[in-house]
C-alpha cells in the first residue's frame, strides 16, 4: 500500500507548465540585459558590438587560465582555435568546452570557428550545446542567443534535462515522476518551498540535482531571485 500511496503524490506532469512559460518582449529584453554571456576568443568577435547594441550583456576574454573563470556566466561562446593551449595544445578551445560542460553541466556553451577541424575534435565538440560558423550574421547570432536564453529559463526544457539526469543516476521512474509533480507545483504556486524540501531530503543524487535546480536561472526568473 505504501507504493500505491506514492502514486497519489503525483498530481502534476511537466506538460501542464507549457502555457506558463511563454516569454513576452519586455521579459526578453530584461533577460538579454541580465544574463551574462562570455566570449572566449583571442580576437574580437565581429558581431560583439552589434550584440551589445541589441542589449545583450557581453563580456570578452582572450583566453582563460582556469575553468572557474566561466563560473559567473550562463552562456559561453568559445572559439576553437587560438585559445585553451594552457589546457590542451592539440584541441585548444574544443578541450575547454568539454571541461566547462564537465564542471558546469548546466551552462550553455556555443562553439564557433572559422577553421575546418578533423574528426578527432568530434568527441569534444559533441559536448557543446551548439556549433556554428564564425561568420554567422548578426541577425542569426541574435536568434541563436535568444533561443539559448529561452531554454535556460524555460522550466519545461530544464526539467527534461533534470529528468534525464535523475534516470541516468538510477532514480526510479516513480520517484522521478513524484519529483516532477513537486517541481511543477512549485512553479504553478509560485512557491520555492517544494524545491527547497526536495533539495534537503532523499537520496544524495536527488538532493544534489535539486540543489542545482534551486540555483537555476529558471527558478530565479519565475520564482524570484537575482539572475
Amino acid at each position: 500500500m505504501k507504493l500505491l500511496g506514492r502514486f497519489y503524490d503525483i498530481k502534476y506532469t511537466i506538460g501542464e507548465l507549457a502555457s506558463d512559460c511563454m516569454i513576452n518582449q519586455d521579459q526578453r529584453m530584461y533577460l538579454r540585459k541580465n544574463m551574462d554571456i562570455l566570449i572566449i576568443d583571442d580576437e574580437e568577435l565581429n558581431v560583439s558590438q552589434g550584440l551589445k547594441d541589441s542589449n545583450f550583456s557581453m563580456y570578452h576574454k582572450q583566453d582563460i587560465d582556469n575553468i572557474k573563470d566561466v563560473e559567473p556566466y550562463e552562456i559561453i561562446l568559445c572559439d576553437i582555435r587560438g585559445v585553451g593551449k594552457r589546457f590542451s595544445e592539440a584541441f585548444e578551445g574544443a578541450f575547454i568546452i568539454k571541461e566547462i560542460k564537465k564542471n558546469y553541466p548546466n551552462k550553455h556553451v556555443i562553439a564557433y570557428t572559422a577553421s575546418q577541424y578533423d574528426a578527432s575534435y568530434n568527441t569534444y565538440l559533441a559536448e557543446a550545446d551548439n556549433v556554428i560558423p564564425k561568420g554567422t550574421s548578426l541577425e542569426d547570432w541574435i536568434a541563436i542567443l535568444d533561443d539559448e536564453i529561452d531554454k535556460i529559463v524555460n522550466p519545461v526544457h530544464q526539467w527534461k534535462l533534470v529528468r534525464e539526469k535523475l534516470l541516468k543516476n538510477d532514480v526510479s521512474t516513480i520517484e522521478t515522476a513524484r519529483l516532477e509533480s513537486e517541481y511543477v507545483r512549485s512553479f504553478k504556486e509560485k512557491d520555492r518551498k517544494p524545491l527547497e524540501k526536495m533539495a534537503k531530503q532523499g537520496a544524495d543524487v536527488v538532493k544534489s540535482v535539486m540543489a542545482q535546480v534551486l540555483g537555476s536561472a529558471a527558478v530565479k526568473f519565475f520564482l524570484g531571485g537575482a539572475l
